[in-house]
C-alpha cells in the first residue's frame, strides 16, 4: 500500500503538469469553426515557411546551405538575377548552356546586387570562367582593387571590365593548353570594354551577332583561331575601333562598304580568310586608316583613284583585284 505522503506528492505532480498545458481557444461564438485551405497551396517543388514560398531549386543546391531564412533571401536574389538576365534577351541556346547556369548560380550565391553597374560584367566574366576554364577562384571578385583582378582581366575604377587578354601567350599553362569552343554571347554585355584579345587559340563558331554593343571597343584581336561565318552587320557600328586582327581564320562573305562608318580605324588585318566580293574602295575616305591587309583572300574588283591616292597601305591578291599595280600604296601579292 502506497503511503499517504507519496499519494499526496503524486497528486501535486499531476496537477502541476495539467495546469501548464494551455487549452485550445473556443471557437468564435458568432462564427462557425471551419477549415479553410491556404490562399496559395504550396507548389510541389517549394517549401512553405512562415507564409513565404521558398524555391527548393535554390535551397537544395550548393548555393544555399544555411538556414531557411537565408534560403529565402537567396530565393529573392534568384528572382532578381533571373529577371535581370532575361532583360538581356540572350538566345535560348546560350541560356541552356552549362556556363550560363553556373555563372547565374554564382551571382545568386555571392549576392551581387543587380543594380550595381558591374553586375553584368561580373556575370559575363563568370561565364568565360566556366566556358573556357579561365579566370580566378570563384570566391574572388573578378574585378577587384588594382592588381587583384583575375589573370588577363583589367578593370575600370567602377569595377566594370576595361580589357580582356586571353591570348595564348597570356593564359597558356605549362602543358601549352589553348582555349577551345566558341565565343559566348555573354561578351556583348561589356559596355565599357576597350580591348578584347583571344588570338592564337582554337576558338570555333561565329562572332556574336550583338558585338556592336561594345561601343567603346578600340582593339579586337581574334587572329589565329578557327572562327568562321560572315561578319555581323553590328560589327560596322564599332566606330571606336582602331586595331582589328582577324587573320588566319575561316571567315567568309564580303566586307561591307559600311567600313566608312569606322572612322577611327588605323589598321585592319583580314589575311588568310575566305573573304570574297568587291574590295571596299570606300576605305580610301578613312583619314586614319594606315593599313588594310588582306593577303590570301579572294577580294575582287579594282583599286579606284581615291584608294590609290590615300595614305592607306593596302595588301591584296592582285590576281583578283585589277588596276592596282600602278598605285604606290598597293602591296600586290600573287
Amino acid at each position: 500500500m502506497t503511503p499517504p505522503s507519496s499519494l499526496y506528492n503524486l497528486f501535486l505532480l499531476l496537477t502541476t503538469v495539467s495546469s501548464s498545458v494551455t487549452p485550445a481557444p473556443p471557437p468564435h461564438p458568432n462564427k462557425p469553426h471551419t477549415s479553410h485551405p491556404p490562399a496559395r497551396p504550396p507548389p510541389r517543388n517549394n517549401k512553405f515557411f512562415e507564409g513565404m514560398y521558398i524555391d527548393t531549386g535554390v535551397c537544395d543546391s550548393e548555393i544555399c546551405t544555411g538556414s531557411q531564412m537565408d534560403c529565402y533571401r537567396r530565393s529573392e536574389q534568384k528572382n532578381e538575377v533571373t529577371n535581370k538576365l532575361k532583360d538581356q534577351k540572350f538566345s535560348a541556346e546560350f541560356m541552356n548552356s552549362p556556363a550560363y547556369k553556373q555563372a547565374k548560380k554564382v551571382m545568386i550565391k555571392e549576392e551581387h546586387h543587380v543594380e550595381e553597374i558591374y553586375f553584368l560584367d561580373f556575370f559575363a566574366l563568370y561565364v568565360l570562367r566556366f566556358h573556357w576554364g579561365l579566370g580566378g577562384k570563384l570566391d574572388e571578385a573578378p574585378c577587384g582593387p588594382t592588381n587583384l583582378s583575375w589573370h588577363g582581366v583589367e578593370c575600370h575604377d567602377d569595377r566594370t571590365v576595361k580589357a580582356i587578354d586571353f591570348s595564348w601567350a597570356k593564359i597558356c599553362d605549362e602543358e601549352g593548353n589553348v582555349m577551345v569552343s566558341n565565343i559566348p554571347e555573354a561578351i556583348t554585355v561589356f559596355k565599357n570594354i576597350k580591348t578584347f584579345k583571344v588570338q592564337h587559340n582554337q576558338l570555333t563558331g561565329t562572332i556574336p551577332n550583338k558585338i556592336g554593343n561594345l561601343k567603346h571597343l578600340t582593339e579586337l584581336n581574334l587572329g589565329s583561331n578557327k572562327l568562321k561565318g560572315s561578319l555581323p552587320d553590328s560589327f560596322y557600328s564599332l566606330t571606336q575601333l582602331k586595331y582589328v586582327n582577324m587573320d588566319n581564320n575561316m571567315f567568309t562573305g564580303t566586307f561591307s562598304r559600311k567600313i566608312t562608318q569606322m572612322t577611327c580605324l588605323v589598321a585592319i588585318n583580314l589575311s588568310q580568310n575566305d573573304f570574297r566580293g568587291d574590295l571596299p574602295n570606300t576605305m580610301g575616305s578613312l583619314n586614319n586608316l594606315l593599313f588594310f591587309t588582306a593577303r590570301e583572300t579572294f577580294f575582287q574588283g579594282y583599286c579606284d583613284q581615291q584608294l590609290c591616292e590615300s595614305q592607306t597601305t593596302v595588301a591584296v591578291n592582285c590576281n583578283y583585284v585589277a588596276d592596282c599595280a600602278h598605285c604606290v600604296n598597293i602591296d600586290c601579292h600573287y
